[in-house]
């Protein structure tokens, strides 16, 4: 923050020169999942967190619905430090948010039901999944995606989550972006089909299939 300072990190070397083929490769992965989920972001060559042991990734949650104190949460990936203390190699991601500015961007809590949860059939579907729960989002359905583990245990996380239906979803069907089935969860769960086949409409074309109850998606050209 300190000008003098600003003259000596103008004048560094950036980052991005430096970067090896793999951290190009997760570092597109990183972005290609937020533009599937929606998510705004801008890239930063010169975002420095106060810990040294982020690896790949640094991040930061920003708004403007705070003034001048918009940075909400921030973090990064730290890969490398159990291992570096004599643990296991493990995957790990951390960040630290300001309690009070998360606060003051709460709205008042809803007390409404999830309506559907995305199953992912494969780990491959994840990002097709991502896209679909942003369109049903957008749309005014409450949904949420079961991660992680198998088919069944998927399955397993939408039932505990007390939705009232699962939507599954399936890519690499020929020519359609991807296919989405609907299973019941609970008996007398209110009815959502045709907000949910708005809300998709929005955001693909849809080709519906009575008689299996899936819908192809097709995205606009």
């Amino acid at each position: 923050k300190d000008d003098g300072d600003q003259c000596i990190c103008h004048a560094a070397p950036v980052i991005d020169d430096y970067l090896s083929g793999e951290a190009q490769d997760f570092f597109g992965s990183v972005t290609a999942g937020l533009d599937a989920a929606g998510v705004a972001w801008e890239r930063n060559a010169k975002l420095v967190r106060g810990l040294d042991y982020y690896r790949h990734t640094a991040f930061e949650f920003v708004t403007d619905r705070l003034g001048a104190q918009g940075t909400v949460l921030g973090g990064g990936r730290y890969d490398g430090l159990i291992e570096n203390l004599g643990g296991p190699a493990t995957p790990a991601v951390g960040w630290a948010a300001g309690i009070e500015r998360l606060a003051m961007l709460l709205d008042a809590p809803s007390q409404k039901s999830v309506e559907l949860v995305l199953i992912p059939d494969e780990d491959g579907d994840l990002a097709a999944a991502t896209s679909i729960l942003r369109a049903l989002r957008d749309g005014d359905i409450i949904a949420d995606m079961a991660f992680g583990g198998s088919s069944r245990k998927r399955y397993e996380k939408a039932k505990r989550s007390n939705a009232g239906r699962a939507l599954n979803v399936t890519t690499g069907n020929g020519d359609w972006f991807a296919t989405v089935r609907i299973r019941d969860l609970q008996e007398d769960a209110p009815p959502v089909r045709n907000r949910m086949e708005r809300a998709l409409s929005e955001a693909f074309s849809v080709k519906e299939d009575a008689q299996t109850r899936e819908f192809h998606l097709r995205t606009k050209t």
